[in-house]
């Protein structure tokens, strides 16, 4: 009985974290591009902010497009091109600048890491894969 109630606690806890309804959602980090301020198997929580209190240094997540995956990268340059913000970012593992970002596709700024905590998925995901 009561290990059902903490299941179903934990189930919608997580599914109101993954929707974003506490203001918070978490991402697996599943690359290598942030390294080492975020490795593998990290669990990045991000917190919807407005754009216009992002700074040069803050670790934003974003997408490239509608329906692509999400990016965590460091704001290296903030824009203002015809009224539009843009941001410049960088994996802090990459040579590289990415292409600008619209203020628009930005989804959040990072508040806090959870060290190897996706492993558990990554494996169960792997494992899962075994199977098919």
């Amino acid at each position: 009985g009561t290990v059902w109630v903490l299941v179903a606690v934990l189930a919608v806890t997580l599914f109101w974290f993954n929707t974003g309804l506490f203001g918070v959602r978490p991402a697996l980090i599943s690359g290598i591009s942030m390294e080492p301020t975020l490795k593998l198997g990290d669990i990045a929580v991000t917190k919807k902010v407005s754009p216009n209190t992002v700074r040069v240094g803050d670790v934003v997540q974003f997408r490239r497009s509608k329906g692509s995956i999400a990016v965590l990268h460091r704001v290296v340059e903030v824009k203002n091109e015809g009224g539009r913000t843009l941001f410049v970012t960088k994996g802090d593992n990459n040579d590289v600048t990415d292409s600008p970002v619209d203020a628009g596709l930005l989804q959040g700024r990072l508040v806090t890491v959870i060290p190897k905590l996706g492993w558990v998925p990554i494996q169960f995901s792997k494992l899962a894969g075994l199977f098919r």
